[in-house]
């Protein structure tokens, strides 16, 4: 981008604007390709906060009330939030000036706020123009505003391109520096919730902390066609067969995944103190194996299979003395979610 030449002039006008940083609609529309690109890498999807800092963005302006400062179009919306919670975590007035020095832009400055003495200005080392001077308190409040917002926009962006709340926690973390019950509680209310299924999540993120396993850590046994292909694969709550959500895993990867299932499992098929599920002819299900290790009021199962936890939707009464006991669950329609660590 090239730079813009000759003085820098302040834009004067009367009122007060409510906000000087202003963007529209926050997406990460190279998300699923990076994925992709570091599924082809071996990579699977560990993401970092870098990356997902550079992906998520919104179309940018600085504005001093109707005066148009700076604009650009897919500007790295979560990078300048990250940059400018950094760099003013206080209210207190900074030493130095700001100057976005982002991965996207070759130099820094492409926006700047700068202490003129008196007062602090916005603009843009391509822009001509600042807006007016401004107390440092006033320009704060204008920082947070823009931060506060942008936050629970970029876990809502990576949450919609994924389709994973795993990994809209785990970029919410790597790129914010949270921790993961924080980044997990953050991104819970930025999507405004949780259903029952995904009620597995609180115990799968506390699992990761204490184990280091991010889901349930399977070997592929074999995969089938197409981009939501039939995979079979072998892990601690024994073999299981379901659709792959995401690009194709390679046969004898190894790698995280969720689980689902498109429906509830009834309890009257479950079988108790089993290592493995019986096997009818035509009987194509897979059988969930592990301990019930808890039954919430909403009848959704926690299954310990190994260091791995699943959550299951259960459906009817569940038997006396369940809890704590080795079981085999008897699933259909299965989805595997690949998570990464």
């Amino acid at each position: 981008m090239p730079e813009t030449k000759g003085l820098v002039v302040m834009v004067q006008v009367s009122d007060e604007p409510t906000a000087m940083l202003r963007f529209g609609a926050v997406g990460a529309p190279d998300l699923p390709r990076r994925m992709e690109h570091l599924e082809a890498s071996n990579r699977r999807a560990a993401l970092t906060g870098a990356e997902i800092l550079v992906d998520v963005e919104a179309d940018f302006s600085v504005r001093e009330g109707s005066a148009l400062i700076f604009a650009e179009r897919a500007f790295p919306v979560a990078e300048l939030a990250r940059e400018l919670e950094l760099w003013c975590p206080e209210t207190d007035e900074p030493r130095d000036d700001f100057l976005f020095d982002s991965m996207s832009y070759d130099v820094p400055g492409a926006v700047r706020i700068i202490d003129t003495g008196s007062g602090w200005t916005i603009g843009s080392r391509y822009a001509r123009t600042t807006t007016v001077p401004r107390p440092w308190l006033t320009v704060h409040a204008e920082i947070r505003a823009f931060v506060e917002v942008v936050k629970p926009a970029t876990a809502v962006a990576v949450r919609e391109a994924t389709g994973s709340m795993i990994t809209a926690i785990l970029a919410t973390s790597r790129a914010f520096d949270m921790s993961l019950p924080d980044a997990k509680a953050f991104v819970v209310d930025a999507v405004r919730g949780i259903g029952p299924v995904d009620q597995r999540l609180h115990d799968i993120v506390e699992n990761y902390g204490r184990t280091g396993v991010l889901g349930m850590r399977v070997t592929v046994v074999t995969t089938g066609e197409g981009t939501a292909s039939d995979v079979v694969v072998d892990g601690p709550a024994g073999r299981l067969r379901g659709s792959w959500v995401g690009p194709r895993p390679r046969d004898g990867d190894t790698v995280d995944i969720e689980v689902e299932t498109d429906r509830q499992c009834e309890w009257t098929d479950v079988v108790l103190g089993a290592t493995s599920g019986p096997r009818a002819d035509g009987d194509h299900r897979s059988w969930l194996r592990g301990v019930a290790e808890r039954l919430d009021p909403d009848g959704i199962l926690v299954l310990r299979s190994g260091p791995a936890v699943t959550m299951v939707e259960m459906a009817g009464f569940a038997p006396d003395g369940v809890i704590g006991s080795l079981v085999a669950i008897p699933i259909d329609g299965a989805r595997f979610f690949p998570t990464g660590s």
